[in-house]
């Protein structure tokens, strides 16, 4: 299959990955926890730099190569061609699991429901949708279990282009659909138009049309006090080669020590 070519962006995403799992799984390991990762948007594993060509590790195969091994590991995908494509580069592993199907009703009926704080069992997930296509719901299982940290691409490039209209009946139904689930109400609306307290030098309040702070530190609001997670990190933007924000990864999870690890590799790509 063609593989999907990535930026620089990616692969920092990437790294950050690689930066946190392997002292989660140590600490989870250390204290006798059973602890599971799950890649929600799998795809095939593989991606291809953009510039030079080369292959690059997807985050499932990254996931596979953090020591100490996680006790489990969860691949979703709906494509089937990307799953099918990954299981051949993973092979036949017992603790291995892979879903050819919606990764929001898998999630939900299926994934979720093995990690609680009662359980000690307890998991690592990576949300990185296709444009709009994770379900609020999800981050609310995910949040009251008190047993799930989460990595979430946050698309506001995807927002901005596809949603971003003062008449929400100037917005495509679809759009308006999916950003509504994604959100889990429609109060993003009112947040993306919010003035900003930021002013030029002349005085006059001016937003930034591409950025959208505000909307993704109300997101971040709401991981806390709708979805329940007890800590969510800074989110980091994700740039591309002109410096324009493609995305945001943002972080939430039940635990202080997670947040504070999280919060210095942020600090380190932030700065780098």
């Amino acid at each position: 299959m063609n593989l999907d070519e990535i930026g620089p962006w990616s692969e920092i995403k990437l790294d950050i990955l690689r930066d946190y799992a392997a002292p989660y799984s140590t600490i989870l390991k250390r204290n006798g926890f059973h602890h599971g990762y799950i890649d929600a948007f799998s795809g095939p594993g593989l991606h291809v730099r953009k510039v030079g060509g080369e292959e690059i590790l997807g985050s499932p195969l990254v996931a596979l190569g953090v020591e100490p091994p996680f006790d489990e590991y969860h691949f979703i995908d709906l494509d089937g061609e990307k799953v099918d494509f990954l299981r051949g580069q993973v092979g036949n592993r017992p603790n291995v699991k892979f879903y050819k199907a919606d990764s929001n009703q898998v999630m939900l009926e299926s994934v979720l429901p093995r990690f609680s704080y009662a359980k000690r069992t307890r998991a690592l997930c990576v949300l990185d949708p296709y444009a709009l296509t994770l379900d609020w719901k999800v981050l609310c299982a995910a949040g009251s279990s008190r047993a799930v940290e989460v990595f979430i691409n946050f698309p506001i490039h995807h927002m901005n282009r596809n949603c971003k209209q003062e008449d929400a009946s100037r917005i495509l139904p679809g759009e308006l659909a999916v950003m509504d689930r994604f959100w889990g109400d429609r109060s993003w609306h009112a947040t993306m138009f919010r003035p900003s307290a930021q002013t030029s030098l002349f005085g006059d309040e001016m937003k930034d049309k591409t950025e959208n702070r505000d909307l993704v530190n109300a997101y971040c609001q709401r991981l806390k006090e709708v979805a329940g997670f007890g800590f969510v990190a800074d989110p980091l933007a994700m740039r591309n080669s002109r410096n324009a924000i493609v995305y945001y990864l943002i972080f939430a999870g039940p635990n202080r020590t997670g947040w504070k690890i999280v919060q210095d590799i942020y600090r380190k790509y932030a700065s780098g």
